[in-house]
């Protein structure tokens, strides 16, 4: 998803040249006014962000500006159009492309959505604090950073906070953690992109079986993963991110992919606190009919007879 891919391309001979990284294709087309159109294709079943990055531009002015986030549902789209200047004596470009998971946000996500509690309904929780890995290196003074890390048991089942397309699957860990405090990506994991383009991810520090997978459409308090294998602890790490534009945009976090994110503060809604803010301890899940189906379509809503 990181990877720089530099794509070479002369202005009298780039038809059909390609460029890939992921699930990200690129294409250049000449056009009829002798303009160029980049296409992308994203072959993922979620959204990306592509930043463009002109290595050569000679003869051209580019409909979007050096770094850029630009939005890439699944399928293909023009990222951008390459018009030719008056008079050029040369005309040449070249450009590299960057790809991230998720759709840029200018402004903050709307923060007062209730999620479930990520368990079957009249289990009981215990939650913990969670520091990303950069807090507990001290690489990361904002403060910006929000994680809630919840307790299970043995055969215990995780359940969907929120209704979504799972991105992201793995189940490769076969062996539990004692230390449960800190946020890590190499772990196993479920990752939803929500319908609002916000990013759910699920940090599991145990073996688990994965109910779920990559492009299936989950509905709240659908099971996604069980633990089932012995471990010291079963504990689950969920965080709420979202691509930021303001983070992009800025110089300090050029080719620092992590950095372009921003975190939410989730507000859970349990049988003891209806959706209000709640301080660490036990806490029971509860699906509410009305809550979960303010995240259904009307043909998810009539599948399940709401």
């Amino acid at each position: 998803m990181r990877k720089l891919v530099a794509a070479v391309m002369l202005a009298l001979a780039c038809t059909g040249v390609q460029a890939q990284s992921g699930p990200i294709k690129t294409n250049a087309e000449r056009n009829t006014d002798n303009s160029i159109s980049i296409f992308g294709e994203n072959q993922s079943p979620v959204t990306y962000s592509v930043i463009l990055n002109f290595t050569m531009l000679a003869g051209y002015t580019s409909s979007v500006s050096p770094g850029t986030l630009i939005k890439l549902p699944p399928g293909r789209s023009q990222l951008a159009r390459l018009t030719p200047e008056r008079n050029a004596g040369s005309m040449s470009y070249s450009y590299g492309f960057r790809t991230l998971v998720g759709e840029p946000f200018r402004k903050k996500p709307e923060s007062g959505i209730q999620y479930l509690l990520p368990a079957t309904p009249g289990k009981k929780l215990i939650t913990f604090p969670v520091n990303s890995i950069a807090q507990r290196l001290g690489q990361d003074t904002s403060n910006d950073y929000h994680a809630v890390g919840f307790r299970y048991s043995l055969g215990d089942t995780i359940c969907a906070a929120r209704a979504g397309t799972v991105f992201e699957v793995s189940d490769e860990v076969k062996e539990g953690e004692k230390i449960e405090q800190t946020y890590r990506s190499n772990r196993n994991r479920v990752s939803i992109e929500h319908r609002d383009g916000t990013l759910g991810y699920y940090s599991m520090l145990a073996p688990v079986k994965l109910l779920v997978g990559i492009g299936e459409q989950v509905i709240p308090g659908q099971p996604i993963a069980v633990f089932n294998r012995e471990a010291e602890k079963y504990s689950l790490l969920f965080s709420v991110g979202y691509l930021d534009e303001k983070k992009a945009a800025s110089p300090e976090n050029l080719n620092s992919g992590t950095r372009y994110y921003s975190t939410l503060t989730t507000v859970f809604h349990t049988v003891e606190t209806d959706g209000q803010a709640f301080s660490y301890g036990q806490y029971t899940a509860d699906f509410p009919p009305a809550l979960v189906a303010k995240e259904l379509t009307k043909r998810e809503k009539k599948k399940l007879g709401m």
